[in-house]
């Protein structure tokens, strides 16, 4: 089997289970097939590969999706509540006078980039459907408190890497304090 042959039937694992179990064999004997007939036919197999790869890609996307039932409401939910909760460093960033966005030196104050907001809406968009897709597909009041109470503590890890490099930086203060301390043996430093 060739490289390329493996590498797509790793990418049908991220299909859904019961996709996958139902339609995973006749996908790769598909894939088979059309490889087998483009190489006949002389066909570049560069432009074969990328053309299934992104077809099988947004594929994977709308059926995980579908699998986790999310409708139009919802996705317009998140999308919302992340863009609300954007107005809040946005304004922030506009009424800083040395804001880099109004066209200052930056560094004063509260001043994001628009990297900045991208990043963040990405993380608050999935954080909102994460929280959504916990409230309605966990039965018990535990199992919702414990998963909304995790992907909050993730969002909020994150976020923290990416400001201040804050995660890293007590990882490397615990590792220190241990180091120096000798009760606990010496955590390797990263």
């Amino acid at each position: 089997m060739s490289g390329p042959h493996r590498l797509y039937q790793w990418l049908l694992r991220l299909y859904p289970r019961a996709f996958r179990e139902r339609y995973g064999a006749q996908m790769v004997q598909t894939f088979a097939d059309l490889d087998r007939e483009r190489g006949a036919a002389g066909q570049s197999s560069f432009l074969f590969l990328t053309g299934v790869f992104a077809e099988t890609g947004a594929s994977i996307v709308k059926e995980n999706i579908d699998m986790l039932s999310i409708t139009a409401r919802q996705l317009r939910l998140a999308a919302f509540a992340s863009l609300a909760l954007l107005a809040v460093p946005l304004i922030l960033t506009f009424a800083n006078p040395a804001s880099r966005l109004r066209g200052e030196a930056g560094g004063e104050g509260f001043d994001w980039m628009p990297g900045s907001f991208v990043v963040m809406g990405a993380m608050l968009f999935a954080a909102a459907l994460g929280v959504q897709w916990a409230a309605r597909r966990l039965t018990t009041r535990t199992s919702r408190s414990v998963a909304i109470a995790a992907i909050v503590a993730i969002f909020g890890l994150a976020w923290v890497e990416l400001a201040v490099d804050g995660v890293s930086q007590i990882v490397g203060l615990l590792a220190f304090a241990s180091k120096v301390s000798g009760v606990i043996p010496a955590l390797p430093l990263a």
